[in-house]
């Protein structure tokens, strides 16, 4: 069970800790919300230190670090949709765009035979939507448009760098 180590539990754990979050944020208990989804965020931190420090990556981990980040997103920002706190245009934005690197990350893979891994825009990108949920569900409305700005213009720098990466691989 070589797939099983310290990363990529820290990176199964985040999946698993979507549901906890999206239950206390469906029954109006968003501190704890709030707490657990920082554990979660927090698994993302230490599953690459940890793979790095102790050499465990692996094309497993390449997969299961951002698809983990993908569903914790997704999972909390429909969960705040469905509860009237999130804009639809932002949950279709940040969906979308992760499917669409996900849908050329796997095109890649499947061409080259080995997994591109992420780059420092999309890691900024996801601290970014990691600040902008945890101001949501706060609701401190004082600082909602500004985050939903800065998510905006580091979505699309971060899908205009993995589509320029996918381009260059592609050829």
């Amino acid at each position: 069970m070589k797939w099983l180590n310290i990363s990529n539990c820290l990176s199964i754990l985040r999946i698993i800790l979507v549901f906890p979050i999206a239950y206390l944020l469906s029954d109006n208990y968003n501190l704890a919300a709030f707490i657990v989804s920082l554990i979660a965020i927090s698994t993302d931190f230490f599953d690459g230190y940890f793979a790095r420090k102790l050499h465990q990556e692996s094309e497993l981990g390449k997969i299961l670090d951002p698809l983990a980040d993908k569903i914790l997103i997704a999972a909390i920002v429909l969960t705040l949709l469905f509860k009237g706190t999130f804009p639809l245009w932002l949950v279709i934005v940040i969906i979308g765009r992760d499917l669409l690197i996900l849908t050329g990350g796997l095109l890649l893979s499947a061409k080259m035979k080995n997994v591109t891994p992420s780059n420092i825009y999309g890691k900024i990108t996801m601290f970014i939507l990691c600040l902008t949920v945890s101001v949501f569900i706060l609701e401190i409305d004082i600082l909602k448009e500004i985050f939903i700005i800065l998510s905006t213009i580091f979505i699309a720098i971060s899908f205009i760098s993995y589509f320029l990466i996918f381009l260059k691989y592609k050829k």
